[in-house]
């Protein structure tokens, strides 16, 4: 393969007793010896904090493109690499990569050397990988990965088209912020010019000029991909070679309009959620009646006991939630994450008066809270956990390390989800915790797959109540009955869609969570050697709010602990801060207004999501796409 110049498409396809306490000694020193070199790895990090793509269109179809990642790196690292895929006729060439500026040397070898050099290699016939060698110890630094897609435009009879995944989803590491600039030939106008994005659906794409278009998302999550499509007049690329001999715009116009459709669909659905709820409330009672009954039938319960006095297990209670909630993301697990964390020690929650704003009439909150970092110990958390302390600090507060004494206040939350870029930023790194959560419960096995048989049952009982609608508004005018049977038919497809049936590990979770949740209710009512001690009821108050009754569980032990103290021990001495000792009052504040301002703050992310535009003239990406080439992924090493 040649650096410059040369096409690389035709070359696609071209690791007795004292002898006992010896042998156990000898043992224990290489497990030792081990456990240091390994351990170091697992701490490492590195944080892709943005990557900038600058992207030309030739005169002749081809596309240079340069990929800017700004990477900082905790522990050492040796290598990056990337690869990505070409599609249809696209061929590359004109590969290097710089450090801040300075060249790497080509190495001609299909595997890494050292420290400035890198090198390429064909993976199948469609994958090409580009490995270059570094040299970063908790550092910072820019690595530009530059190349040239010949054929990246097709020539349509009526239109060219420009269909390219500047990002792919097989990246496992997140980006901070990705921004992708096009600058196309000149001779076209906007009017002239249409343009999509795929990818999250807080993306934008807009188009500048007859000549510039931009993607921008931030944050992109692992996973991801972020996918451009341009369509243009042919004469701007007047020396293309990739002619398709076929008309194109109407059928593009069709996919993007589909795709558009759904995303603003989904969107709409979170912006009419406080109209849908009645209906959706009283259906889901019904539906979840019914699966209970069935998920009892399926499995015989070894526990049959009313209560469950002791954690039934020990996973996480935004785990818990997953299960409780049957694999729906709650934004109450914000809130059970936040009590946990500041139970074990990661966080401390202060309470403080803020300054009133208004010359006249004073506006703002008479007691608002802090989530204060205790940074030391932030390794030890779980993915999900990681992922929560960075969206309140990294992107809320904006501080780029996570330290002790780093604090956000709820209305500083509140406040960054209003705006619209900000609140992007917030529904993407909420989305990415939700993942993690959703990651950790699926190793415990919750539940079963689906069958066919149970897909056939939604496939009836939903065209069913469906046809009975227009049936009953067809024939007996009953149009009240007949709206209501089928609007039960469509939301019973998205519903028993949804549902999975309980393994049986995950039933018998389920019914022991459910004696515990009955303990919680009813403690205050039990002889009182039977309770725990006031420290357990801290840990015991976190599972509380995803079972949905964190508040009664505070009446309960204002009955039973008067004082909040036993025996020496204040509930929440070691993490809450306030206007002297934790009373059952300031608790119930605090959890109730965090409940809400978490609500509302998801709420607001959510909203400011842009609309998908079908015809290609910019707005928010749609969740379609994935048909054009690059994408791929990368990593280190």
């Amino acid at each position: 393969m040649e650096r410059h110049g040369e096409s690389l498409h035709q070359k696609k396809c071209g690791r007795k007793d004292r002898k006992h306490i010896q042998g156990f000694r000898v043992l224990m020193i290489v497990v030792a010896a081990v456990m240091l070199t390994v351990m170091p790895a697992y701490a490492r990090t590195a944080e892709i904090n943005s990557l900038m793509v600058d992207a030309q269109v030739n005169p002749d179809g081809s596309m240079t493109v340069a990929e800017t990642y700004d990477v900082s790196f905790s522990g050492q690292f040796n290598g990056m690499f990337r690869y990505l895929y070409l599609k249809n006729r696209m061929e590359i060439e004109n590969i290097w990569v710089e450090e801040d500026g300075r060249a790497f040397e080509w190495n001609p070898g299909t595997s890494y050397g050292p420290t400035g050099t890198y090198f390429f290699k064909w993976e199948g016939t469609d994958r090409i990988l580009v490995d270059w060698s570094i040299d970063a110890y908790n550092t910072r630094r820019q690595y530009t990965f530059r190349y040239r897609i010949n054929h990246a435009v097709q020539v349509h009879q009526d239109v060219a088209e420009l269909y390219y995944q500047f990002v792919g989803d097989e990246w496992d590491h997140p980006f901070g912020q990705v921004q992708v600039n096009l600058t196309l030939p000149p001779g076209a106008t906007v009017e002239d010019i249409r343009a999509w994005g795929h990818g999250p659906l807080h993306g934008q794409v807009d188009i500048l000029s007859g000549s510039q278009i931009s993607w921008r998302v931030a944050p992109l999550p692992a996973n991801t991909m972020l996918e451009g499509r341009v369509t243009f007049p042919i004469h701007v690329v007047p020396q293309g070679t990739d002619l398709t001999g076929r008309q194109a715009l109407e059928t593009i116009l069709k996919e993007e309009g589909q795709w558009a459709r759904q995303a603003n669909v989904q969107r709409q659905l979170y912006r009419s959620e406080i109209y849908l709820a009645p209906a959706l409330i009283i259906l889901s009672l019904a539906g979840l009646l019914f699966r209970r009954r069935r998920f009892i039938k399926a499995h015989t319960l070894e526990f049959m006991g009313d209560y469950y006095r002791e954690l039934p297990a020990d996973y996480s209670p935004a785990v818990l939630s997953r299960l409780w909630h049957k694999n729906q993301d709650k934004p109450l697990i914000v809130m059970a994450t936040i009590m946990d964390l500041a139970r074990r020690g990661y966080l401390i929650i202060e309470e403080f008066t803020p300054e009133k704003k208004g010359l006249i009439f004073k506006r703002g909150r008479d007691k608002d809270y802090y989530l204060v970092s205790r940074g030391s110990k932030l390794k030890e958390l779980k993915g999900s956990e990681q992922a929560l302390m960075n969206l309140l600090f990294k992107d809320v507060a904006g501080v780029s390390e996570t330290t002790e004494g780093v604090r956000v206040s709820l209305g500083e939350i509140e406040a960054f989800t209003k705006k619209k870029k900000t609140g992007q930023i917030f529904y993407a790194g909420y989305q990415e915790f939700c993942k993690k959560v959703g990651n950790e419960a699926a190793k415990h096995q919750f539940f079963e797959d689906p069958t066919l048989g149970w897909y056939a049952l939604q496939v009836v009982a939903g065209v069913a109540l469906v046809a009975a609608g227009i049936a009953v508004m067809a024939r007996f005018e009953l149009f009240f009955l007949g709206f209501a049977a089928i609007l039960s038919g469509v939301i019973a497809f998205v519903l028993l869609a949804s549902m999975q049936r309980f393994s049986k590990r995950g039933l018998e979770d389920y019914h022991r969570w459910k004696a515990f949740r009955k303990f919680l209710t009813d403690f205050s009512l039990m002889d009182q050697r039977e309770i725990p001690a006031l420290v357990i009821w801290e840990h015991y108050l976190v599972y509380a709010i995803p079972l949905g009754v964190a508040k009664e569980v505070m009446k309960q032990l204002q009955m039973v602990f008067p004082n909040m103290e036993q025996n020496g021990y204040h509930f929440g001495a070691t993490w809450y801060m306030g206007a002297g000792m934790l009373q059952y009052q300031q608790m119930n504040q605090f959890v109730q207004a965090a409940e809400s301002s978490f609500s509302t703050s998801i709420k607001d992310a959510v909203k400011s999501s842009s609309s998908s535009s079908g015809s290609g003239g910019g707005g928010g990406f749609s969740g379609g796409g994935g048909g054009g080439g690059g994408g791929g992924g990368g990593g280190f090493r």
